[in-house]
């Protein structure tokens, strides 16, 4: 069950990430996946549950779930460097484990459906911190508002 939860969250969360022009977008639209994807299916969560409460120990056909995870964000922020995206000296593997600690992290913390519903947010939070960090500053403000893009529309609490 595991292995066909974290397959399914793999799947759905590459495949959102896909379809962003540069690998930057990729990135950002990646971390509101990890942190929001699945969130509402119970396969996904009982897999996830599992590698928490078992731990998160790779098999021959699944490897480490955070590993894997933070490969692919290390791997995304090295092209974004190279595309002249982020700051001259970046590291890209310290920028992968911020994003993948921040998304499995607010996972993790999210108990009840309030705070379910509230995680886009928390990512939205996490990248005002580190756009101005690792972004070129001309290119801030564009990916300052792509990354607000992702948050779903909220409206204002009634008074």
């Amino acid at each position: 069950m595991t292995d066909v939860g974290l397959t399914r969250f793999d799947d759905g969360c590459t495949e959102r990430a896909a379809h962003q022009s540069s690998t930057l977008d990729q990135l950002i639209e990646l971390s509101y996946a990890l942190v929001d994807h699945g969130h509402d299916d119970p396969l996904i969560c009982a897999a996830f549950r599992l590698v928490l409460d078992l731990g998160d120990h790779p098999t021959p056909a699944r490897p480490a779930l955070f590993a894997t995870w933070t490969a692919r964000c290390r791997d995304l922020a090295a092209r974004a460097a190279a595309e002249g995206h982020l700051r001259p000296g970046t590291d890209p593997g310290s920028l992968a484990a911020a994003v993948v600690a921040t998304a499995f992290g607010s996972r993790v913390l999210a108990g009840s459906p309030a705070a379910v519903a509230n995680l886009p947010h928390r990512m939205t939070q996490a990248w005002q911190l580190l756009l101005p960090a690792v972004t070129e500053p001309a290119a801030l403000e564009y990916f300052h508002q792509f990354a607000l893009r992702r948050e779903p529309h909220r409206t204002a609490p009634r008074p």
